[in-house]
C-alpha cells in the first residue's frame, strides 16, 4: 500500500498494544530498521519474538508500555516505552525510556511518530517522573520536535587499542576470535548476598542519577541476556570487591571487549584496575570499549590504562514529567554506563 492510499482510504488510529500484536510489531520492526534486533558486531540472537519477550516483558522494573498506530487495520507505527527505575543516592526516581520507534518506510516524515507520541501522553501510567532516551540519527530530530525535552550529555564510549594484539589479528585474519577465559556472566550473577552488599555500598556512594541495580537487575540484563556475556570478580577474603561485566563482538574486523559495568566500591580505583588488566588478559582483545561517568574511580582507571573518548556518541534526551522530578540538566547530573545505554 502507498503512502496515498492510506492516507485517501483509511485515516489512522493509535492505541496501546495487545498481546496478538507481537508478530505484527515485531515484522513492522525488522521492516523498518533493516533488520531487529540490531546488535553491532555479533552473528546471532535469539529469535526476533523471544527478544522481544526478553527485553518487553522480563524486565524487573514492569512490562513495557507500546503504542501502535494502525491504517486499515494494519500496524504501520510502533513506539515502545520501557518502565526504569532510577536512583541518585537514597532516592528512588520512577522513569520511562524510549525504545524500539519505528514507522512503515513509506509514511516516514508523515507525523506517525508525533501521533503515536500525543496518545502516549494519554495512555502512559501516572507515576514516572521522567522519561529518557538515546535517539539515533533517524529519530533525533523528530523526538526534539516534541518539545519539552533537553540534551543533558552526549554519551561517548572510551576505547584502547592494543597495538601489538591488533597486528596479530590483523595477520592471522583468524575466523574467529579466541574464547573468552571468564565464565559467563550468569554464573557469576548467582551470588545474590554479595552482590548485594556490593551494590549498597555503590549506591550510598552515587548521589547522581543512575539505573536503580540489583541482584535481579543484574542477571535479567546479562545473565538472560540474548546475546553472551561474561564476567570477572574481584575477591579477597571471601568478600566481593569488584564485578565487571562484559560482551564480545567484532569491530574493524577484530574482536572486540565492550565492558558495560566495572562494579566497585565508591573510590576504589585499584580494583577498577585490576578488573580492566583482567579482562584484557582473559580476552586477548586488541580492541576494547567502555564507558563510565567523570568523576569516578572507573573512569581514571580507564584513562590510566590508555583508554581515549571517541569523538561520535549518542545524546541523552531527557523530559521532566512531573514538577516533583530531580533536576536533569548537566552530565554531572548523570553517571551512566555502557550497560544502560545498549538496551539494543
Amino acid at each position: 500500500m502507498t503512502e496515498a492510499g492510506i492516507r485517501e482510504r483509511a485515516p489512522l488510529s493509535v492505541r496501546a498494544f495487545e498481546p496478538d500484536d507481537v508478530g505484527p510489531v515485531v515484522q513492522l520492526l525488522r521492516g523498518a530498521l533493516g533488520d531487529w534486533p540490531v546488535v553491532e558486531g555479533v552473528e546471532a540472537v535469539w529469535g526476533s519474538e523471544q527478544f522481544f519477550d526478553w527485553k518487553h516483558r522480563s524486565s524487573p522494573f514492569g512490562a513495557s508500555q507500546l503504542i501502535v498506530a494502525l491504517a486499515e487495520g494494519r500496524i504501520v507505527g510502533v513506539r515502545a516505552f520501557m518502565p526504569w527505575r532510577l536512583t541518585a543516592g537514597e532516592v528512588d526516581i520512577d522513569a520511562f525510556r524510549s525504545a524500539d520507534a519505528a514507522t512503515r518506510p513509506e509514511l516516514q516524515r508523515s507525523g506517525v511518530f508525533a501521533q503515536i507520541r500525543t496518545v502516549a501522553d494519554e495512555l502512559l501510567p501516572p507515576g514516572a517522573q521522567l522519561s529518557f532516551g538515546t535517539p539515533n540519527l533517524k529519530s533525533y530530530g523528530a523526538t526534539m520536535k516534541l518539545g519539552g525535552r533537553e540534551v543533558v550529555e552526549v554519551i561517548r564510549p572510551w576505547v584502547r587499542v592494543a597495538v601489538s594484539r591488533a597486528a596479530v589479528a590483523k595477520a592471522s585474519r583468524r575466523d574467529a576470535p579466541p574464547p573468552v577465559e571468564a565464565p559467563i556472566a550468569a554464573q557469576e550473577l548467582a551470588r545474590d548476598r554479595q552482590i548485594t552488599e556490593l551494590l549498597e555500598e555503590i549506591r550510598a556512594g552515587e548521589a547522581r542519577l543512575t539505573t536503580a541495580r540489583s541482584a535481579d537487575y543484574l542477571r535479567w540484563r546479562y545473565g538472560e541476556a540474548p546475546i553472551a556475556y561474561h564476567a570477572l570478580a574481584d575477591e579477597a577474603g571471601g568478600a566481593l570487591r569488584g564485578l565487571a561485566l562484559f560482551r564480545m563482538r567484532t569491530a574493524r574486523g577484530m574482536p572486540q571487549a565492550v565492558i558495560e559495568e566495572l562494579l566497585v566500591r565508591p573510590g576504589d580505583r585499584r580494583t577498577a584496575g585490576r578488573l580492566l588488566r583482567s579482562i584484557g588478559a582473559a580476552t586477548q582483545a586488541p580492541l576494547l570499549c567502555c564507558r563510565f561517568p567523570s568523576p569516578s574511580p572507573q573512569r581514571m582507571a580507564a584513562a590510566t590504562a590508555g583508554f581515549l573518548p571517541r569523538r561520535d556518541g549518542l545524546p541523552l534526551v531527557v523530559k521532566r514529567l512531573t514538577d516533583e522530578a530531580p533536576e536533569i540538566a548537566g552530565p554531572q547530573r548523570w553517571a551512566l554506563t555502557l550497560g544502560d545505554v545498549e538496551i539494543f
